[in-house]
């Protein structure tokens, strides 16, 4: 999650940024200080609304003034990966058990 001097300016899509660091809209939004965004039209389809981009550092920031540490958000990543899976695999059985029974 380091940043190089290089990223200093990137941007970061509103969804990449609470997917990639952990954060809901209330951190993006409401949390003091508030963050700018620019709204950008979706070069995907245009039909769809504008997107906001942030500066991936400030994100960056916000996610560590939000979880404490980079290690908290490895952790609540983990965390939520296993949590997927674990829901994958009774899903599985579900199935399978619905299936044979």
């Amino acid at each position: 999650m380091h940043l190089d001097p290089d990223d200093l300016h990137s941007l970061i899509a509103r969804t990449t940024a609470k997917e990639r660091y952990l954060l809901n809209d209330v951190d993006l939004d409401l949390r003091e200080p508030k963050l700018r965004f620019l709204l950008k039209r979706n070069p995907h389809t245009s039909s769809w609304g504008d997107m906001r981009l942030y500066l991936e550092a400030q994100i960056a920031q916000r996610a560590l003034d939000v979880w404490g540490s980079e290690d908290a958000i490895e952790s609540e990543r983990e965390r939520r990966a296993k949590r997927k899976e674990d829901n994958r695999v009774r899903q599985y059985e579900k199935k399978i058990r619905g299936h044979y029974f």
